[in-house]
């Protein structure tokens, strides 16, 4: 029975959504359930979704105060892009959350951790090789978070991605990115660049 009831609701999820537009880079994510990112424009995306397959969303720290310089909180309108990214991911499964170990970032994914009632896992800037690894590799998690820095977010999509597919650090006024890196098993991974 519980495999019926899968049958239906992915054919009338694949039905309802045939019509829609697909979404594209730049737009603009309204929400995420399970495997489908809306656009505010309406547009989707179906990323994959077998037991095996591997999506990993990756941006950049929310907007953050001007003092102190050396480890700054958010500012409000980080703040409130913070909680709007806890709510873009309120119908999905986000499996492991990733973070430095700055107040930008960590206040960037607080709501979104509460949320899920996940702990977010700190990792170093230096060993982003070492943090790739482990969640490419790991056979219980599929779903991940991972904030950063300008300088650091496109260096880990291509360590995802296995080659080098961002050459350019994130513009220093762009809080906005929202990347998107879908691996299906024995698939070809593929980039995603939206925003939120």
């Amino acid at each position: 029975m519980k495999n019926l009831t899968f049958a239906f609701l992915t054919i009338f999820l694949i039905s309802s959504c045939a019509d829609k537009p697909i979404l594209t880079n730049g737009d603009r994510v309204s929400s995420i359930e399970r495997n489908i990112i809306t656009g505010e424009n309406g547009a989707i995306l179906t990323l994959s979704d077998g037991p095996e397959d591997r999506t990993y969303y990756l941006f950049r720290h929310a907007e953050k105060d001007t003092l102190p310089k050396s480890n700054p909180v958010l500012n409000d309108i980080g703040y409130e892009r913070s909680y709007r990214l806890a709510d873009i991911f309120r119908k999905t499964k986000v499996d492991k959350i990733y973070s430095t170990f700055y107040n930008r970032t960590m206040h960037t994914v607080d709501s979104l951790a509460n949320t899920k009632g996940l702990a977010t896992s700190i990792y170093t800037p230096k060993k982003m090789k070492d943090v790739s690894e482990e969640i490419k590799s790991s056979v219980d998690d599929k779903n991940y978070v991972i904030v950063g820095h300008s300088n650091t977010i496109p260096g880990m999509v291509n360590l995802l991605m296995g080659s080098q597919v961002l050459t350019q650090n994130i513009d220093e006024s762009d809080y906005s990115n929202f990347y998107v890196v879908d691996i299906p098993a024995g698939g070809e991974a593929k980039l995603y660049q939206l925003s939120f």
